[in-house]
């Protein structure tokens, strides 16, 4: 059976600290691909996009093809969903439509810290043996059962957020 890691998000845009952790999950061996889902609007979050549909999914193939062209792709299941995305939702549908591949789920400490929030967080991490990545600033002092955590992957200062600050700064 393969195993694949959901990787959500906006991705707007993609950047450093995504390919990284993307390299890091296959390098490790957690993962036998890893399936980049950008979603429309995060229910958590503010949902702000720079770019619309279209050029996010052309932006994330060409970035899948760079990564890994074999192990990494890119799906647009989520951009056809109603919104705002919930991934239990997503989750139930992969694993319906593929039932030869055993999912986990990927998510930032950030994700991590407010789990609990989410629409079924019993289920998804149940489910999926979620993998937690660090990031700056969101320290994680107690790991819960059953998740894996990248403790000690390279990390990137960096987020879509202040990329797109940075870039209305600019303009």
């Amino acid at each position: 059976m393969r195993r694949a890691a959901i990787f959500g998000g906006s991705f707007s845009p993609f950047h450093e600290g995504h390919r990284n952790l993307v390299r890091e999950v296959l390098r490790r061996g957690l993962a036998d691909e890893v399936w980049i889902m950008p979603c429309r609007r995060n229910p958590l979050k503010d949902g702000s996009t720079t770019w619309d549909d279209r050029t996010r999914l052309e932006m994330l193939r060409r970035e899948a093809r760079e990564i890994d062209p074999e192990r990494v792709r890119v799906s647009d299941m989520e951009l056809g969903m109603p919104e705002p995305s919930y991934t239990c939702d997503t989750a139930r549908r992969l694993m319906a439509e593929h039932p030869d591949v055993r999912f986990r789920l990927l998510v930032g400490a950030d994700s991590y810290l407010r789990f609990e929030e989410w629409r079924d967080w019993r289920w998804l991490e149940e489910q999926l043996s979620p993998i937690v990545y660090p990031r700056p600033g969101y320290g994680i002092e107690h790991l819960r059962e059953g998740w894996t955590l990248l403790d000690d992957a390279p990390q990137t200062d960096i987020s879509s957020t202040r990329i797109r600050n940075e870039m209305k700064t600019k303009s």
